[in-house]
């Protein structure tokens, strides 16, 4: 989302209610949006938020947000942006949502960062599954570049490997971000940290088993606070060794 502020609406809600302005600033992280704010005004240059300039990024959905009583949101939206003309533009599909102050946009809000937070998390994910998704994922992935990788870490050559077992570390709620795809249907994105067993066989004989840090990507959908979906989007092989790069694998 790209959220747009009348600088009083926002000066009014850090000098007035700090618990407001706190939970509003958590939507915005929970939600990855962007925050702008601007002073109050009838006619708003949306070109200069959204890049529109760039005919081919028209195609994709974009979610506008304005908040302020003094942005004349009863108007249609041509009568909004002055510098847009929304009529060139008939495959954009953006959403605009108006909303008279931060207290009216928690109201709507608010509900998607109370459900999803750590304790939900840790009830509804399988932890167990995720871990042998990630382990059989890795083993059939191309051996080639892992070997590779691998072999950057010892003298002797690497003629194979595998992965032996997955340990889940701890979730990186403290970076999740949640965007709302339609009503009561959102995307999470959840880092998690980890830890994996890896054996490596080197020549005909010699096996080396070694465990690594890994950092993986959950992609999320929920539906009515039931998780329908969940896809591993990268895992990222921490390199042992500062002077050697990480292994990222999508």
């Amino acid at each position: 989302m790209e959220i747009i502020i009348d600088k009083y609406n926002l000066n009014r809600a850090i000098s007035e209610n700090k618990d407001k302005y706190n939970t509003f600033c958590s939507i915005i992280n929970y939600t990855d949006s962007s925050l702008h704010s601007v002073p109050s005004k009838r006619s708003i240059n949306i070109e200069k938020y959204l890049n529109l300039n760039e005919r081919e990024k028209l195609r994709e959905s974009s979610h506008l947000v304005l908040i302020g009583e003094n942005l004349d949101y009863n108007k249609p939206a041509q009568h909004l942006f002055s510098n847009l003309k929304l009529n060139e533009f008939p495959s954009l599909n953006l959403k605009l949502d108006f909303y008279r102050s931060i207290e009216d946009f928690i109201v709507n809000y608010a509900p998607l960062v109370q459900y999803i937070n750590e304790d939900w998390i840790f009830t509804n994910l399988d932890y167990t599954s995720i871990g042998e998704s990630v382990v059989n994922y890795l083993n059939s992935f191309n051996q080639f570049k892992i070997q590779n990788w691998l072999k950057l870490f010892t003298d002797s050559k690497v003629s194979n490997y595998t992965i032996l077992s997955y340990n889940h570390l701890h979730d990186g709620n403290e970076s999740r971000t949640i965007c709302e795809l339609s009503k009561n249907l959102y995307k999470i994105n959840l880092p998690i940290e980890a830890e994996l067993e890896i054996q490596t066989i080197h020549g005909s004989k010699k096996v080396i088993t070694t465990e690594y840090f890994a950092h993986l990507t959950l992609e999320i959908i929920t539906c009515d606070k039931r998780i329908i979906d969940l896809q591993i989007s990268c895992i990222k092989l921490l390199s042992p060794i500062y002077e050697h790069p990480d292994l990222s694998i999508y």
